[in-house]
């Protein structure tokens, strides 16, 4: 599995499968406020995390998914899980197993609860790749982010939405390394696959995408 961070929410994933050629999959493509195109990829599965978002001004796809729910396209089976806040914009938080070696990630769209429920965390289930929002402001800020990621346990974490720009309305991601205690170098891209997931141990793994 290739996994790029496109910046923002949105990322960029190539997952491998038993049968067919690969399948390419963007997560938050589009900016909702700006309309504009965060990721110009081709793109065979589109999720997005706010729920009213314009699917009419998305990428060209095959199939696209911006509510709760289950789905599943091409061998690729995926859960919306809603957020409990009081936005307009509801938030979704998305269960996504790909691959075949059955690598499960988790994209926590733009979540601002201080805390997971119970019933979240029953479904969101076992994670193997955590995608967490970091820099505070309409998400959460890096403090509360490390405790989200007691909760779910993933064996790796990717924070994400946070300034890598000089962006004075989002906190860097400084605050969420030094709550969990770890400082890696930048990457351009997470290359992984199943053996590798399961040859970590007790602790999480983070790893910081270079946009």
């Amino acid at each position: 599995m290739h996994i790029y961070w496109k910046g923002q929410s949105c990322f960029y994933i190539v997952a491998s499968q038993k049968k067919g050629d690969p399948i390419n999959i963007v997560i938050d493509g589009i900016d909702k406020d700006s309309g504009t195109k965060l990721s110009r990829q081709k793109a065979d599965l589109c999720i997005y995390t706010q729920s009213d978002i314009d699917l009419k001004k998305a990428e060209e796809e095959v199939f696209s998914i911006n509510g709760p729910g289950e789905y599943e396209t091409r061998e690729i089976y995926i859960k919306g899980i809603p957020s409990e806040d009081t936005r307009k914009d509801k938030n979704v938080i998305y269960t996504i197993e790909a691959e075949d070696e059955e690598i499960r990630i988790c994209h926590m769209g733009m979540f601002n609860q201080k805390e997971l429920t119970s019933r979240q965390i029953e479904e969101i289930g076992d994670v193997d790749i955590l995608m967490i929002p970091v820099g505070g402001s309409s998400v959460i800020d890096g403090s509360t982010a490390a405790s989200i990621v007691n909760q779910i346990e993933p064996k790796i974490v990717i924070p994400m939405y946070y300034s890598v720009d000089g962006d004075k309305k989002l906190d860097t991601n400084a605050k969420f390394l030094k709550a969990i205690a770890e400082s890696p170098e930048p990457q351009d891209k997470l290359l992984i696959k199943r053996k590798e997931i399961d040859s970590i141990g007790d602790n999480t793994k983070v790893v910081v995408l270079k946009p």
